[in-house]
């Protein structure tokens, strides 16, 4: 069915590849190049937002195919629609298949009409977007567009694509369960040298978080839950990295000083490439405390540099406990102050057997070799429909 040298056209679509997008941009990253190792086509469309351009350049050097249709308006102006007819409605018929990245925004929308329109099936990844807190958040907003244009989008695809049984559940409810929706993990590359990361650097009792500074994200839960403990822990250090969206980091500011720790809570703000390993190989434990998330790509590259983890029942990770890599907790302060106290009290032998457990999880059942070979089986079985 595909000539040679590729196998399938593949168009990827996702909002942005701005690195202040958050999960959603490594996620979707990752299963570009899965699919392109594996000598797939792949062609991805999103809007030029703030610094795309800096990781369009890097995907294109992987043989990836990048659009960045660019626009004079503001982001999330509707005024954004024009130029996304105009590429799809000129292009979509040189796909053999779409494969769409998120909700709540103006490329996806458009390029599942116009797959409708050409016959061309397309898949749906939602990363989260319909869980209970995150439909609960602008909440009126999104009940008004899930009834006008999602549920319609959702309904119409080939498939929908999940990342956790629980988030499964969250579509079906949505959807209906006689719709296929398949799960497929995020995932990471993995080096032969990644395990031993951990092991031969020095700590100094640090606890990391890194995610977007948002509200769902759990920090106000955190930041108390620390400083609860700052006194009885004296040499340990709360370390918060990551893009700031909205102007929340001076609520934590604040929160940090309304509690007496700012000296012991660093802000280090968006970090990449080098500066994001660094960070991982010098701390001795990772917190994801959100609300709620879909399969988070920090906790899982967490665990691929060896670092046990503390995380919420919302994160939606519960093999982190089964193979005893972590704690699990509900999502409130007392739990995660509990959970904090409990990693924070063990020994750096102890820490660091857990780390060997994160690292093997990730190993066996979150590398993208074997992700890309499942995704492209499902790919092409849709296709043969």
């Amino acid at each position: 069915m595909y000539g040679n040298p590729y196998k399938m056209n593949i168009l990827l679509v996702l909002p942005s590849l701005s690195s202040y997008e958050g999960g959603i941009v490594s996620s979707t990253i990752n299963f570009a190049l899965a699919l392109a190792r594996q000598r797939q086509k792949v062609t991805l469309v999103c809007l030029e937002d703030r610094d795309s351009f800096i990781m369009a350049d890097k995907l294109r050097k992987s043989n990836i195919e990048v659009v960045l249709i660019k626009i004079k308006v503001k982001y999330r102006s509707a005024m954004v629609l024009f130029p996304l007819i105009n590429y799809f409605r000129k292009n979509l018929n040189n796909f053999d298949i779409c494969y769409i990245h998120g909700l709540w925004s103006y490329p996806q929308l458009v390029v599942a009409y116009y797959a409708r329109k050409f016959k061309i099936p397309y898949i749906v990844t939602v990363h989260g977007m319909l869980t209970p807190w995150a439909l609960n958040d602008k909440r009126i907003k999104k009940k008004i567009y899930l009834t006008l244009f999602e549920k319609h989008n959702l309904y119409q695809a080939a498939a929908i694509h999940a990342l956790t049984n629980t988030e499964k559940q969250y579509i079906l409810e949505i959807v209906g369960k006689k719709k296929d929706v398949f799960v497929i993990p995020n995932g990471l590359w993995l080096e032969p040298s990644d395990c031993l990361k951990y092991f031969k650097s020095k700590k100094n009792n640090t606890i990391l978080f890194l995610g977007r500074l948002h509200k769902v994200k759990g920090l106000d839960m955190l930041i108390p839950a620390f400083a609860n403990l700052s006194n009885d822990y004296p040499e340990w250090k709360l370390v918060v990295a990551g893009p700031d969206e909205g102007g929340y980091k001076k609520t934590l500011v604040e929160l940090s000083k309304k509690y007496k720790i700012e000296n012991k809570v660093q802000f280090v703000g968006k970090v990449l490439g080098k500066q994001k390993e660094e960070l991982f190989i010098s701390s001795d434990l990772f917190v994801l405390p959100s609300y709620s998330e879909a399969l988070s790509v920090a906790a899982i590259e967490a665990l691929r540099y060896s670092l046990p983890l503390l995380i919420t029942k919302t994160c939606n990770f519960p093999e982190v406990v089964k193979s005893g890599a972590g704690i699990e907790v509900t999502p409130s302060q007392d739990a995660i102050q509990i959970g904090l106290e409990q990693l924070m009290r063990l020994s750096a032998g102890q820490r660091k057997d857990m780390g060997e457990k994160g690292f093997q999880l990730i190993k066996e059942k979150y590398s993208m070799e074997n992700i890309a070979k499942q995704l492209i089986k499902k790919f092409e079985k849709i296709l043969e429909e």
